[in-house]
């Protein structure tokens, strides 16, 4: 669907729910469990190995999915993303691919631009 845009909202850890791991937004104090995060949630994921700038693993929910930032982070170089700002509010570039089609193209496809997802044209 071209033109959506889903807006980024910052989440926290908040207990668990048997062994599956609860977060919080911060806007609004919805929980919900961390596998089932609706696309915009953006949370650090400190337990897997990527770094961003901030020393963080930053993991931002698209439509498509979880998606780590930082595994592809790298001070700037070809073929790697940057990220700027302060989560929710961040930047990438260049812009996000996840997913493949049969005809090799991106299954989702969009820009991160001031913490606002929004789909490639």
């Amino acid at each position: 669907m071209l033109g959506r845009k889903v807006t980024c909202f910052w989440c926290e850890p908040a207990g668990s729910e048997g062994e599956a791991p609860l977060y919080r937004r911060t806007d609004t104090g919805e929980t919900f469990v961390l596998g089932q995060a609706p696309p915009g949630a953006m949370y650090y994921a400190d337990w897997l190995s990527a770094r961003g700038p901030d020393g963080h693993c930053l993991i931002v929910v698209t439509p498509h999915g979880p998606l780590n930032i930082d595994n592809g982070y790298q001070l700037p170089s070809p073929g790697h993303w940057t990220r700027t700002g302060t989560p929710p509010k961040v930047t990438m570039r260049p812009s996000i691919g996840q997913g493949q089609k049969d005809s090799g193209g991106w299954s989702y496809h969009a820009w991160l631009n001031d913490g606002v997802l929004e789909d490639c044209e």
